[in-house]
């Protein structure tokens, strides 16, 4: 059985915008665990112009830690990893801080990249391009859906996801008919879409995976979720996939 997987999500507590702390933390996962997710990868903000990356990874590994003790204390059963909502900054395929940002997983590192909210330009789809070609990483786009109304011109949305990136999706857009246009358009083409919660809370934007699962499985069918379990299973055990299935 594949598994149900959140790919993106800020439960990790009081390290940035989302769980304040451990009692919201344990609250997040069990409505994750009633919605039948079973692998979380924690992916907590990180900014380079804000935030050293060795002071963050200080930081993640104590609120890791912290919510590791909780869950064993509670009989939580899901499995979790660790690794960084990145937001792009200049220069990024040539960092040397990637590796303590990427979610590692057999010999790939695989790095979350939440691109700036404007028009994309050259210069960004280059360093996009750099980090799947010359620095060999995995790249998920994190919530595309997100960036869409901004590129009034898509060429460049056109060149990056041409790349082998990987594409993620919120997965509380699809619950809304107001947001979920972009999200069955890239499904029904085929893209090798993955789903995150992007939780943060307990109310605005709680964990809505099962929400969102629901209205996918009810509009395009089973086979869907089940091709997005398996596309997320191979992410997580190997840490690639082939983006042109």
């Amino acid at each position: 059985m594949a598994g149900i997987y959140d790919f993106h999500c800020h439960i990790l507590p009081g390290i940035d915008d989302g769980s304040r702390n451990i009692d919201m933390t344990e609250a997040m996962l069990s409505m994750e665990i009633e919605q039948g997710v079973d692998h979380i990868l924690f992916t907590p903000h990180f900014y380079a112009q804000q935030q050293s990356a060795s002071e963050f990874k200080k930081n993640r590994a104590h609120a890791y830690e912290r919510t590791q003790e909780m869950m064993e204390k509670k009989g939580m059963s899901i499995e979790t990893r660790i690794a960084a909502e990145t937001y792009f900054f200049k220069g990024i395929s040539e960092a040397g801080i990637l590796d303590d940002l990427c979610m590692s997983t057999g010999d790939r590192q695989v790095l979350l990249l939440e691109m700036p909210f404007t028009q994309w330009r050259r210069s960004m789809y280059e360093e996009v391009r750099a980090l799947v070609e010359k620095r060999g990483l995995t790249v998920i786009i994190v919530h595309i859906e997100r960036f869409w109304k901004f590129q009034k011109d898509k060429d460049i949305w056109d060149r990056v996801f041409e790349l082998p990136v990987i594409p993620q999706h919120n997965s509380g857009i699809f619950t809304s008919f107001s947001t979920r246009g972009l999200g069955m358009k890239t499904l029904k083409a085929g893209w090798p879409i993955i789903l995150g919660t992007d939780a943060h809370n307990l109310d605005s934007r709680h964990p809505n995976m099962g929400e969102g699962r629901k209205v996918i499985g009810k509009k395009l069918g089973d086979g869907v979720l089940e091709e997005i379990d398996d596309r997320s299973r191979k992410l997580w055990d190997a840490g690639v996939i082939d983006t042109a299935e």
